[in-house]
């Protein structure tokens, strides 16, 4: 069965708090959420750093940055409070929560949708998420 989070106040925490709601059922975990994501990103990134380099993955970011590097920054980013999710995030938390997260978007008054899934889509995990009331 597919459920529908909805979030009405929209703040840098949006998202965090959305994801905290379908998950663990309470949005003032948000902390938690966006604390969690940020550890499995930065992980991962640690993890599959000596993969990426040998592959040469990533090397043409800005001021020769590797892809690594900015997998940490971002990872560091996502840690603070003023920093809005997105659909990196969105990704990261189909993995982490093991959900299907179906995001709303409205990109000049079109509304249209995109589908993150866990492992595979499978319509009794999905969670949509908008942040739009």
């Amino acid at each position: 069965m597919s459920r529908f989070i909805g979030i009405g106040s929209i703040d840098t925490s949006t998202l965090f708090r959305a994801i905290a709601r379908a998950t663990l059922g309470i949005e003032e975990l948000h902390p938690e959420v966006r604390t969690l994501m940020a550890d499995v990103l930065e992980r991962a990134a640690r993890l599959h750093q000596p993969w990426m380099h040998a592959a040469g993955i990533g090397t043409d970011y800005p001021d020769g940055e590797s892809y690594y590097d900015y997998l940490v920054k971002y990872a560091q980013r996502m840690r603070t409070p003023r920093f809005w999710g997105g659909v990196t995030d969105l990704a990261i938390a189909a993995r982490v929560f093991n959900i299907n997260v179906v995001a709303r978007t409205i990109i000049g008054g079109h509304a249209d949708f995109m589908r993150f899934p866990a492992t595979q889509l499978d319509d009794e995990r999905n969670t949509v998420v908008s942040f739009f009331s």
